[in-house]
């Protein structure tokens, strides 16, 4: 599962990592702004929550659970020369009591140039809401009662880690209207791991509101979890350490950074991170033969959708829409040096603000680093004269980290010297473990064992998925771009051996319902985003393909409620023409939405997408079904897909690597 990191215990020690781990932002770095693309300085922050109050629109009871980068319109972006002025402005998200508004403040003129109020929606979460739920829950009189039948007792709440959960949107009449938490707790009285002792069958279901326990639910007692279930140093035999294997960069990097623009061999790209999706890349350009070409204008995570598949009452509503409810940006944590990122890395702050809008800097938020993992880019034997010849795969890797709850998301966009451009996430962390009475999973009291598979003796691991929607707005060669879909058909063959082959039947969607895709191996498809009007030497329109390496389908019906709330994930791939506000897959507003906002929304006006700006949106999607080596902690696993030069340059671009490389 996934959401907000954090516990009642140690709160003023570790305060969800997030928010108060580094204290006030640090002025040099704070007041840099070189780019127009760079992200707003604590400075700017300040000045945006100044201009508000000042103006009348916020006080001091006013919330913000984000506030970002409100870009310049993308043609003066893509004007502006080094040295030139430009405008600065802010996006915020105003909670006032339980009324939500959007502001945009221009910086430069210091003026509110937008605040609306935003009808019948629920702002992203807060964390003074989400441990005030913590608050509220333990001190309920029939919570206490139902965990006294557990063996817990007031004295014992110290070591009782709540987590109030989003409640999402099913329809249910006592919930309508209400800013819900669903909060489950679990004990760590006995294992640094507290995953592994759910406090199972009781759920409090909070109005944050209203401050109160609107519903106690209580599915009857089952026993505590025994086994071990550590994973710390202190709590798990280690093995003897290996010889050292070190990372060096003898004569120093083969990358640059000017401000927040990375240079690495041809590529060039502008890098900055965002509370809501966490890192963003503008501006990403390859030069070729000596000349600067445009790939692609932005690319970011969109949405995270995480649900779980089981219908108990204490487990259904667990569906989470991560980035919207939470913020992956805001939940990075502190990179480790030498074992998140090698050695040889540059580390990258962020700052983000706080509930009040209050500046703090994220150190080590990202890491850029080169990477040499001893493969070939390209090799070849000559047999002729008996010789080989190879280079170096090597890449450059952009990364964050973001923590949501049990889950360590590792997100990275690598950069390859044959002009590919990989995007990788990786899934670590703990696994989100039901409680049951079964010992074996073959034992007569099987209870509750078919909504996921069982990792240790009453420890089940709940069947899930995970889904990321990818939003990339390209532009290849420059803005006016059109989708191509080059599908492979098998076609019958006459006057020849063989009896059939396939060949290439390529056609060019016009509307967005046109360009909604899924894979399908059975009849599989090239997705490519070309530019008709720029050529390859052999006249071919340069084009960046979309590959999948893996992937999944959602498969919940169509009127289930989490499904209509993540309708992105009915396709692997959807294209949009370009609209600045069009950010977030499943809506501005995913917290209790009630579904249908986001690409299903956009996509029914049936735009043209053909020679003009389109955004694609890649949905990588994988199942879980958790075995016994993902407890207690899960290996990184790995999942990916690459945008690819397709017909963009006249020859293999590696065959410019030195081979003393």
């Amino acid at each position: 599962m996934s959401w907000m990191r954090g516990w009642q215990s140690g709160f003023v020690a570790i305060c969800l990592s997030v928010f108060c781990l580094i204290g006030i932002a640090n002025p040099a770095f704070a007041d840099t702004v070189q780019h127009p693309m760079d992200a707003l300085t604590a400075a700017e922050y300040e000045t945006t929550l100044n201009i508000l109050k000042e103006q009348g629109f916020v006080d001091e009871t006013s919330r913000y659970p984000f506030i970002r980068l409100q870009p310049p319109a993308k043609e003066t972006v893509l004007a502006w020369q080094p040295g030139q002025p430009f405008d600065r402005a802010a996006f915020a998200m105003v909670k006032q009591g339980p009324e939500v508004y959007e502001a945009e403040v221009n910086l430069t003129q210091q003026q509110v140039t937008r605040w609306e109020a935003i009808a019948d929606v629920q702002a992203g979460i807060l964390l003074e809401e989400w441990t005030h739920a913590q608050e509220i829950t333990q001190a309920d009189t029939q919570w206490q009662a139902a965990v006294k039948k557990r063996g817990i007792t007031a004295v014992d709440y110290e070591k009782v880690v709540c987590a109030p959960l989003s409640a999402g949107y099913y329809g249910l009449p006592e919930e309508a209207g209400r800013r819900l938490f669903k909060v489950n707790c679990y004990d760590q009285r006995d294992t640094e791991n507290f995953w592994g002792r759910p406090i199972e069958g009781v759920t409090a279901v909070v109005d944050i509101d209203a401050e109160e326990v609107i519903k106690l639910i209580d599915t009857g007692v089952v026993p505590m979890p025994t086994s071990p279930a550590g994973y710390t140093e202190a709590e798990v035999t280690q093995n003897p350490a290996p010889k050292p294997l070190d990372w060096v960069e003898a004569k120093g990097h083969d990358y640059s950074l000017d401000g927040q623009v990375v240079n690495w061999n041809n590529w060039q790209f502008h890098v900055r991170m965002d509370s809501r999706v966490g890192l963003v890349l503008s501006l990403v350009k390859y030069q070729d033969q000596g000349n600067w070409r445009s790939v692609m204008y932005e690319g970011s995570l969109s949405e995270l959708f995480v649900p779980y598949q089981s219908t108990d009452p204490n487990w259904y509503f667990r569906t989470y829409m991560d980035a919207g409810e939470y913020g992956a940006g805001k939940l990075t944590v502190p990179l480790e040096h030498d074992r998140d990122c090698p050695s040889t890395a540059v580390y990258l702050d962020a700052v983000f603000t706080d509930d009040r809008g209050q500046p703090y800097v994220q150190e080590d938020a990202a890491c850029i680093f080169e990477r040499y993992a001893g493969d070939p880019v390209w090799r070849h034997y000559n047999f002729a004269n008996d010789q080989s010849t190879s280079r170096r795969d090597r890449e450059l890797v952009v990364r964050f980290i973001t923590v949501i709850g049990n889950y360590d998301y590792v997100f990275d966009w690598s950069f390859g010297e044959n002009g590919t451009l990989k995007v990788k996430v990786g899934a670590s962390g703990m696994e989100e473990v039901q409680a049951v009475p079964a010992m074996r999973f073959d034992t007569e009291d099987g209870t509750g064992v078919g909504f996921g598979r069982m990792v240790a003796p009453q420890t089940m691991a709940t069947n899930h998925d995970h889904f990321f929607s990818f939003r990339l707005d390209m532009d290849v060669d420059g803005a006016k771009n059109s989708f191509v879909c080059d599908d492979l058909k098998t076609i019958a063959v006459k006057e020849s051996p063989r009896t059939s082959l396939w060949a290439i039947a390529s056609h060019m969607p016009k509307t967005e319902l046109d360009a909604k895709m899924t894979l399908n191996l059975r009849e599989p498809s090239l997705w490519r985003v070309i530019n008709p009007h720029v050529e390859n030497f052999v006249g071919y329109p340069t084009s960046y393909e979309f590959k999948a390496h893996g992937n999944a389908m959602s498969l919940m019906q169509s009127d289930d409620y989490p499904q209509q709330r993540a309708g992105f994930t009915q396709y692997h791939l959807w294209v949009t023409p370009y609209e600045p506000d069009e950010l977030y897959a499943a809506g501005n507003y995913p917290n209790q939405s009630h579904g249908g906002d986001g690409l299903p929304a956009w996509t029914r006006q049936n735009r043209s997408i053909q020679d003009t700006d389109i955004v694609v949106w890649y949905t990588l999607g994988l199942h879980h079904v958790v075995r016994a080596e993902d407890w207690p902690v899960l290996p990184t696993e790995w999942h990916e897909f690459e945008v690819r030069p397709f017909d963009f340059f006249d020859r293999n671009p590696a065959l410019e690597i030195s081979s003393r490389a």
